[in-house]
């Protein structure tokens, strides 16, 4: 997996859902269903300021790489409320698990896990990324059962690193290969999407 650097951030991120799911349409004028199958995924296209020197470099080796390769980016997130770091060491509580429920432990006594924050769960070589649908408090124990969106698309083994602190999203950058402008300045101008792979 490439590391994207965490400097200079993007200016700009836009995530959208990639859907697994399917509409059932009546054959004679009944109501729509709409299935949910497990499968769906993040993708986030990228805007990066104008950058020039060792910082476009980095970037665009990395990018580069990332042609055969899984790469990973580190979300930025705000707005959250103030309550100090999730946990040192959070990890999945359990093997076997599947749905729209993660269990997870190693999470800071009392700590509030807010609806809309983002998760990450690294296991086999890659980071799954999952959205959090409703407020958890994690117990005494540290231990909490936390409502995600969309549902486990791998069963992740127990103890599979959980990133609440530091979440990113894992993938392919598409389409493949990566292209950039260079202006009369030497500024490096960039975008670039990356989708998750599974």
């Amino acid at each position: 997996m490439i590391i994207l650097p965490s400097t200079p951030g993007p200016v700009e991120t836009r995530f959208s859902l990639v859907s697994a799911a399917n509409d059932l349409n009546a054959a004679f004028g009944g109501p729509t269903q709409r299935l949910g199958r497990r499968g769906s995924r993040w993708s986030c296209d990228v805007k990066m300021p104008p950058m020039v020197g060792e910082d476009a470099r980095l970037w665009l080796s990395r990018l580069v790489r990332g042609e055969a390769n899984v790469v990973a980016m580190a979300i930025v997130e705000t707005g959250l409320p103030a309550q100090g770091p999730a946990g040192n060491d959070i990890r999945v509580d359990g093997a076997g698990q599947l749905g729209s429920t993660l269990a997870i432990k190693g999470v800071t006594p009392s700590y509030q896990i807010v609806e809309g924050k983002w998760l990450s769960v690294a296991f086999d070589g890659r980071a799954y990324l999952y959205m959090v649908t409703e407020d958890v408090t994690a117990d005494a124990a540290g231990e909490a059962a936390v409502k995600i969106a969309p549902m486990l698309r791998a069963s992740p083994p127990d103890n599979a690193v959980v990133s609440l602190n530091s979440p990113v999203i894992s993938g392919f950058v598409t389409p493949a290969g990566i292209g950039w402008s260079i202006d009369t300045a030497n500024h490096y101008g960039l975008e670039f999407t990356i989708q998750e792979v599974a």
